[in-house]
C-alpha cells in the first residue's frame, strides 16, 4: 500500500512505556489506562527483547537497544517459567545459541517463546480495547555482541585476525581496483597458500578502511555483515576490529555490532530477515513502528521494507501501518533519506515514513536558539531548515517531544516543584502543538527525575520514585493539563503541510515583554497556500513572573482583529492546584482561522470570545474600545 494513500483524521499523540521503568508486561496495562485518561491515542514501547549479556566499556549491560534474540522477552519483563522457576537471561541466551548451532529449538525455548508471545498479546488486546494503537521499537541498524549471528561471524574471522596480527610486513602486498575504492591485500603464507582480503579505501569520506571480504587459503570466503575496520596489523586484536558507534558526548556503544550496509551483499542478506521480523510484530498485533536511528539505514532499503510491510499488514489484518523515523539531530545525518524513492503525487522523495522526529526541544531549550524577532525580520534558522527536510523524509512531517530517554529529565533542572510543573507544562504545550505528532515518555507527567537509562539495574522503580518525591515535597502532577492540550490537538486541522516561526513582538510602547515569545504554526492547504489558519503559542519564558498580553497589541502583531481569534487553551487564568502543587501554566493557545475560508463572522466570533473569556476568567477588549484589558499569558 502506498503511504500516500494512508488516511489520517488526527495527528498521533504517543505515550512512551519504558520497560525498564514499567517492569513486567502485566504492569503495562496500568500505564495504558493512564495514557488514555490523558487523551493519548498511541502507545510506544521501547525494545523488550532479550538483551546483551556482555558488559560494555562502562561495566553496564542489558541495554534495551542491544538485542540478543528477537523471539523472546528479556527476563526483566517476562513471566515465563520452566518447572515453576523464572528463566534468567543467561539461560535464555544459551538456549538461543543451541538452536542456532543445531537448527532445532529446544523444548524449553519453545515454552518461553509461547509464554512471552501470549503476554505481549494480552497487552496488545487490552490496549486495543482501550482504543489505543501500539507502536513497537524497530531496531534494525545493529545487533548485540552476543547475538548468534555476531558470534558466528566472530568465530569465522578468528583465523583471519590471528594471521594478520602475526604476519611480517614482507608478507603483505596490496593493489587497488580501477575505481580506487577497493584495496585487495594478499598475505603470503608460503606453502600454505595465501590469505586474501578486500577493504574499502574509505567510507563516509573518512580514510578508515573497512573489511569487505576475507578468502582463506582453502578458498572459503567470509563476507562480514557487521562494520569492521581493517587497521594496522599490530592492532588487529579480536573485538577491537569492530567499529563502534560513539556519541558526541564520548559514550561508546560497544555492546552492539552495526550492520555494514555499505556492502550490497549485506543489504541483500538483511532484507528478508528484516521483513520477517516486522511480519512477526504484525502477527502479534502491533499497529506501527518507531524506527530507531533511521538515518543509519539506506533509504532505498527502508522503501522496500516499508512497502513490503504495508502490503503484508493489509492482507493479514487490513491495518494501515504507521512508521515513525527517529532522525533527531538529523539534518546532516538524514539528508540521504530524501533521495530514497520518488512519490510522484507529492513531488517529493520519501522512503515511506509517515512522521519523523523533530529536534524542536533543543531549538526551544537552548538559550539563543529562539530569537524574538523585530519587525521585518524573517525567522530562518536550523530548525526551520529541519522542518522543511522532515516533510521530504516523512509524508506528515515533524513529530515533537518535550523529553526523551536520550536526555536528562526536564524536572531535574528545578528544585522547586512549582517551577518544575510550569516548565513541564510549557514544554509539553510547545512540543505537542508546535509539531504535527507528539510523544511523551512515561513519568514526565509526574515530574520524575531519574533518567530513563536503558541498562539493567540502573533505574529506580515507578512507585519508589513517586514515594521519594512525596517525601521530599517535590511531587508534581500535570496530567489534567496534558489531557487538555491533547484535546486541543485533536481539534486541529490535518493539513498537507505546516510551517513554524517566531513572530516579531513589535517595538516601542507596543512591544511585549522580552520574556514573551509568540510561535506561529501556519497550516497550509493542498495548493501550498497559507489559508488553512494558524495556531499561536504565546509563551512566557519567565517561570516566576506572570506576564500580560494586551489584546489589541496581540491583534496588531497578528494583523487581525481580536474578534477573529479563538482561545483554544486557557493555560492560566485561574490557577490550578493538583496534589498540593500550584500549577501555574505559562502558555496560552490561540487559533486564528483563515480569512477566506470558513472564517467566523464578526458577531459570531465576538460571541465565542466572550464565552471563552467567561469560562477562563479572561477579558478581551475589542479593537478600538476604550481601555486596555489584558489576557494573561501565564
Amino acid at each position: 500500500m502506498d503511504s500516500a494513500q494512508q488516511s489520517l483524521t488526527s495527528y498521533p499523540r504517543i505515550y512512551e512505556i519504558f520497560p525498564r521503568l514499567a517492569g513486567k508486561v502485566r504492569n503495562w496495562n496500568y500505564f495504558v489506562d493512564e495514557a488514555k485518561q490523558m487523551q493519548f491515542d498511541w502507545i510506544w514501547v521501547n525494545p523488550f527483547h532479550l538483551t546483551c549479556q556482555e558488559a560494555n566499556a562502562s561495566g553496564l549491560k542489558g541495554s534495551l537497544y542491544s538485542v540478543s534474540d528477537h523471539t523472546m522477552l528479556d527476563a526483566a519483563f517476562s513471566e515465563a517459567e520452566i518447572l515453576g522457576q523464572p528463566v534468567p537471561n543467561d539461560e535464555r541466551l544459551a538456549l538461543a545459541k543451541a538452536e542456532a548451532a543445531d537448527g532445532v529449538a529446544p523444548q524449553a525455548l519453545t515454552t518461553i517463546r509461547e509464554a512471552d508471545s501470549a503476554a505481549i498479546g494480552r497487552f496488545l488486546e487490552h490496549s486495543h480495547d482501550q482504543g489505543m494503537k501500539v507502536m513497537a521499537d524497530l531496531v534494525l541498524n545493529h545487533l548485540a555482541l552476543d547475538h548468534p549471528l555476531v558470534s558466528a561471524e566472530t568465530e569465522a574471522l578468528a583465523e583471519f585476525y590471528r594471521i594478520v596480527s602475526t604476519a611480517t610486513p614482507e608478507q603483505f602486498t596490496s593493489s587497488k581496483d580501477p575505481s580506487d575504492t577497493v584495496n585487495t591485500v594478499r598475505v603470503d603464507l608460503g606453502a600454505a597458500g595465501a590469505l586474501v582480503y578486500e577493504e574499502s579505501v574509505e567510507h563516509d569520506g573518512v580514510h578508515e578502511p573497512r573489511l569487505l571480504r576475507v578468502t582463506y587459503p582453502d578458498g572459503t570466503s567470509v563476507v562480514p555483515k557487521f562494520r569492521r575496520y581493517v587497521r594496522e596489523k599490530e592492532t588487529h586484536r579480536g573485538w577491537d576490529s569492530l567499529e563502534y558507534h560513539t556519541e558526541p558526548s564520548g559514550v561508546r556503544w560497544d555492546d552492539v555490532a552495526q550492520f555494514n550496509f555499505s556492502n550490497p551483499e549485506v543489504r541483500e542478506f538483511c532484507l528478508p530477515i528484516f521483513k520477517d521480523l516486522i511480519k512477526s510484530y504484525i502477527d502479534l498485533g502491533f499497529d506501527g513502528f518507531r524506527c530507531d536511528a533511521a538515518y543509519q539505514i539506506p533509504g532505498k532499503m527502508w522503501g522496500e521494507i516499508i512497502d513490503s510491510s504495508r502490503e503484508y499488514a493489509a492482507g493479514r489484518n487490513g491495518k494501515e501501518l504507521t512508521f515513525l523515523a527517529e532522525v533527531v539531530g538529523g539534518i546532516d545525518k538524514s539528508a540521504h533519506l530524501v533521495e530514497a524513492g520518488h512519490d510522484g503525487k507529492k513531488g517529493v522523495f520519501t522512503p515511506g515514513f509517515d512522521f519523523a522526529t523533530s529536534s524542536a526541544h533543543w531549538w526551544w531549550d537552548q538559550p539563543g536558539h529562539v530569537r524574538v524577532l523585530q519587525k521585518g525580520e524573517r525567522d530562518k534558522d536550523w530548525h526551520t531548515d529541519e522542518q522543511e527536510l522532515l516533510y521530504k523524509i516523512a509524508r506528515h512531517g515533524p513529530l515533537g517531544f518535550p523529553e526523551s530517554h536520550d536526555m536528562e529529565r526536564v524536572a531535574l533542572k528545578y528544585d522547586d516543584p512549582v517551577l518544575a510543573a510550569k516548565a513541564l507544562a510549557r514544554d509539553y504545550a510547545i512540543a505537542a502543538l508546535g509539531s504535527n505528532g507528539v510523544f511523551m515518555p512515561m513519568g514526565y507527567e509526574r515530574g520524575l527525575r531519574s533518567r530513563l537509562t536503558v541498562f539493567e539495574n540502573s533505574l529506580p522503580d515507578w512507585s519508589g520514585q513517586l514515594r521519594a518525591l512525596a517525601q521530599e515535597g517535590k511531587s508534581v502532577d500535570i496530567r489534567e493539563f496534558i489531557a487538555e492540550i491533547n484535546q486541543v490537538k485533536q481539534r486541529l486541522p490535518v493539513t498537507p503541510h505546516m510551517t513554524k516561526q517566531v513572530l516579531p513582538t513589535a517595538t516601542g510602547q507596543d512591544a511585549l515583554d522580552e520574556n514573551i515569545v509568540l510561535i506561529r504554526r501556519q497550516f497550509r492547504g493542498e495548493a501550498g497556500d497559507a489559508d488553512a489558519g494558524s495556531l499561536i503559542i504565546a509563551v512566557n519564558r519567565d517561570l516566576q513572573r506572570p506576564m500580560n498580553i494586551d489584546a489589541n497589541t496581540l491583534a496588531t502583531l497578528l494583523h487581525r482583529k481580536p474578534g477573529e481569534m479563538k482561545v483554544l487553551m486557557p493555560s492560566g487564568g485561574q490557577e490550578k492546584y493538583v496534589d498540593g502543587v500550584e500549577l501555574g501554566s505559562n502558555a496560552r493557545i490561540i487559533y486564528v482561522p483563515p480569512v477566506k475560508k470558513h472564517g467566523l463572522e464578526a458577531e459570531e466570533a465576538k460571541k465565542v470570545l466572550r464565552q471563552a473569556a467567561g469560562e477562563f476568567n479572561m477579558k478581551w477588549t475589542p479593537l478600538g474600545a476604550p481601555g486596555k484589558e489584558t489576557a494573561r499569558a501565564m
